[in-house]
């Protein structure tokens, strides 16, 4: 097990040929051509992987299967589990297959901390990646959020998401250095649960989905 740090922070679009001139700039390169990516959220009943992250409990998880949509002819699932602990992050990917993914959809999972889980949420956007000061550096855009097992549904093209990811401690003063600007903590899985439905009401989010 290999612990990771990650610092996610929240842009506007006009914010984005900024960031990329300012990686550009400072040496940063591209790692990996452009791809979208597809995520299905799971979930208790109760909703408690939303609740835990947004109170920031520890430990905590977040279940999802991650694809690549636009690998049509060689489309591949991957299980993740997202572990945030006292000791670190770390994640866990197995990688299955369509029938286990179909499976998987159709009766949950069971985890030994939240019990049968369910997909919830599955959430897309397009990726890009970059190296800069030895910190593998992502953004997210075009970013859409679907209600697994309704028609709610929201897209949010105004809204970047970069993400920093290193195997040592980011300190204060790199991740200034290395993002300048204004920026706001952000989780993907909670920001959709916040904006398909109303987070003051989650109360009733058991009978939503």
């Amino acid at each position: 097990m290999s612990f990771r740090f990650e610092e996610k922070t929240l842009f506007h679009i006009s914010d984005y040929l900024k960031l990329k001139t300012f990686i550009f700039n400072s040496a940063g390169v591209e790692l990996y051509p452009k791809r979208k990516i597809s995520s299905l959220y799971f979930d208790n009943y109760e909703n408690n992987m939303y609740l835990d992250s947004e109170d920031g409990c520890l430990p905590r998880k977040k279940i999802r299967i991650r694809t690549y949509p636009e690998n049509k002819n060689d489309l591949e699932y991957f299980f993740e589990t997202k572990i945030s602990s006292v000791e670190g992050r770390y994640k866990i990917v197995n990688k299955i297959n369509k029938k286990n993914y179909i499976n998987l959809q159709q009766k949950g999972l069971f985890d030994n901390i939240y019990g049968m889980c369910y997909p919830k949420i599955r959430i897309s956007y397009f990726r890009e990646y970059f190296s800069l000061f030895n910190q593998r550096i992502t953004l997210d855009q075009d970013i859409q959020y679907k209600c697994f097992n309704s028609n709610r549904f929201m897209r949010d093209k105004e809204s970047i998401i970069l993400e920093i990811k290193s195997n040592n401690i980011i300190s204060t003063d790199l991740l200034q250095n290395i993002v300048p600007f204004q920026k706001l903590r952000i989780s993907k899985y909670c920001d959709g649960f916040n904006k398909l439905f109303n987070k003051n009401e989650y109360q009733r989010l058991n009978q939503l989905l």
